[in-house]
């Protein structure tokens, strides 16, 4: 059942700041989104878990775009030609920003990957995800519809 379920964030905080360039080189700051329910993934295309999680997030992401749902990926200390690589390959579209040194990643509190985090439209987390989660099921699409709607 652990597929489907978020954690709620305790204590709702607002989440570090964050700016990285896409794999485009244009530059994405967190701050960009605000007022936006954002889904910040953070992976690597040699994690095994994470490759297999983001098939479900792009689904998700398909089915959340009219929603006003944004979802980021963050490559942690990985090769942008690897990235590249396997976007073709999975035919993943939201953006991926590129943590090369990591140390952006070092701002939010997690110890391994794949680790995401859900924001409301004032840049809090909500809910958190440590490890593989099925970001496609009406479960979760539902609650984070919900929460950009609600707000």
């Amino acid at each position: 059942m652990r597929l489907f379920q978020l954690e709620q964030a305790t204590p709702v905080v607002s989440a570090p700041g964050l700016a990285l360039p896409g794999l485009d080189g244009t530059m994405h700051q967190l701050s960009d989104y605000q007022g936006q329910v954002v889904v910040i993934n953070f992976w690597s295309t040699w994690c095994a878990p994470c490759r297999r999680e983001m098939p479900a997030l792009e689904k998700a992401w398909q089915r959340l775009k009219p929603a006003g749902v944004v979802v980021l990926a963050v490559a942690m200390q990985d090769d942008p030609e690897m990235v590249r690589r396997f976007l073709q390959e999975s035919g993943v579209t939201f953006p991926i920003l590129l943590d090369q040194d990591g140390k952006a990643s070092q701002q939010w509190s997690f110890s391994g990957i794949p680790a995401t985090f859900v924001l409301d439209k004032r840049s809090r987390i909500i809910y958190r995800a440590m490890g593989l989660r099925e970001w496609d099921s009406d479960e979760i699409i539902h609650r984070l519809i919900e929460l950009a709607e609600r707000e």
